[in-house]
């Protein structure tokens, strides 16, 4: 049974400070289609060092600010 969020408590501030429905991290698949690529170019990212996943119970995860970081840092692109 899931309690429900007491944003009174310190430890549970941040996620009370989110819009509902927003998520704090991404599978694979999510992420790849948050920004538009496929999942083997996600994990091709992950192993060169490009994007930070981290093991939650078995499962990769990409957190929703090293999501934004990557797309923040990616370079700009160029006219045609």
């Amino acid at each position: 049974m899931t309690r429900a969020a007491n944003c009174n408590e310190p430890r549970r501030k941040k996620a009370c400070d989110l819009p509902p429905g927003s998520k704090l991290a991404y599978t694979v698949d999510e992420a790849g289609s948050a920004m538009g690529v496929s999942r083997t170019t996600v994990f091709d990212m992950i192993r060169n060092g490009e994007v930070i996943a981290k093991k939650l119970r078995g499962r990769t995860i990409i957190t929703r600010d090293e999501l934004q970081r990557v797309i923040d840092e990616a370079p700009p692109a160029r006219a045609a």
